[in-house]
């Protein structure tokens, strides 16, 4: 699988203990390095900027996420939205605006789920303190989807990016 050094291309990551997976988009830095560009909605361990390590399928035609080699420090939460409407609902509609407000950058699966960056500057405990009040109407459950930032994908430890 021959690819241009910034090429953006879709990876396929396995889910761990499942035969489920989530793609995510990842551009080349230097084989087999390259950089998640998405906000993981399913995977753990994983968050935007990560370095991880892919290698293609014995076809040659796709590519698959193996592990993490570096973390970017940022880390990844994820609400899900189990009431009418779901991300349109009232509460849903505050969220994004807060999100918005506060320069997190975010994802959606629609109709009911939000996957949202936390870079290693903004206080996670502010986001915790936001998405604790949100109102029970709205029946949301949040997750840390990357809750030990130096963790790889099956829990080992990862290498640290330097932040310049």
């Amino acid at each position: 699988m021959s690819t241009p050094k910034d090429e953006v291309i879709s990876a396929t990551l396995v889910l761990a203990g499942s035969k489920k997976v989530e793609n995510i988009l990842v551009r080349r830095k230097r084989a087999p390095r390259w950089e998640n560009l998405t906000i993981p909605f399913f995977a753990y361990n994983l968050s935007l900027g990560d370095i991880v390590e892919c290698h293609p399928d014995e076809e040659g035609i796709g590519l698959f996420v193996e592990k993490v080699l570096r973390k970017s420090g940022n880390r990844t939460v994820r609400v899900g939205f189990a009431v009418d409407g779901y991300l349109d609902h009232p509460e849903g509609l505050k969220l994004k605006k807060y999100l918005r407000a506060h320069g997190l950058r975010f994802e959606i699966f629609k109709p009911a789920l939000i996957a949202i960056n936390v870079p290693p500057d903004f206080d996670y405990d502010v986001l915790a303190s936001r998405l604790n009040a949100i109102h029970r109407s709205a029946s949301i459950e949040w997750e840390d989807g990357d809750p030990q930032p130096a963790r790889n994908l099956d829990g080992g430890r990862a290498r640290r990016r330097k932040h310049a």
